[in-house]
């Protein structure tokens, strides 16, 4: 378990401080195929996603989780249980980027604490705008309005009533904030 744990803190030292050392490592970890008598060095994508190594994929994943810790710790003190959806989010967003530019991926969940405490409440509302428009589409809100605070207007229940007139689309407000 230790040896586990420092080759994870060696591979965010190497992804930030010495990407030719973690080339190194990600070239013995998973090999790639022999072309024209050299062996290619192993790209990101290759070993995240296609050859799939799982040491190498959960210590990413450990760190990754490492670095949500303070989005983690705000989304606790603020009790707004919607944010929780923000953390899957992330971690796809970030494994995403690491399998395109590893160093970056390790990065997103901290930029997006960052991100995160400069806008919570417009994302609230932009969400809860989102739902109010689904509504319109399905039967009954995703959302009750206890859960969220109030909706800020009433919706005509969907679909209408035979006979009824089609509901007004709702207009979305200019300004978010």
């Amino acid at each position: 378990m230790g040896r586990f744990l420092r080759e994870t803190r060696e591979l965010f030292y190497w992804a930030m401080f010495c990407p030719s050392r973690l080339q190194q490592r990600m070239n013995e970890w998973s090999p790639a195929e022999e072309k024209d008598g050299q062996i290619p060095n192993t790209n990101p994508w290759d070993i995240l996603l296609f050859r799939f190594h799982l040491r190498f994929v959960i210590q990413y994943l450990i760190l990754l989780l490492c670095f949500s810790l303070p989005l983690i710790l705000i989304i606790v003190a603020q009790g707004q249980a919607l944010n929780w959806l923000q953390l899957p989010i992330i971690l796809v967003t970030a494994y995403s980027v690491g399998v395109w530019f590893l160093p970056i991926g390790l990065q997103v969940p901290l930029i997006w604490f960052i991100v995160y405490l400069e806008q919570p409440k417009s994302w609230i509302k932009g969400f809860n705008l989102v739902l109010e428009s689904l509504t319109l589409f399905i039967s009954r809100p995703l959302l009750s309005p206890s859960s969220q605070g109030s909706f800020s207007r009433s919706l005509p229940p969907w679909p209408p009533p035979l006979g009824a007139s089609e509901p007004a689309a709702p207009s979305l407000p200019q300004d978010l904030g």
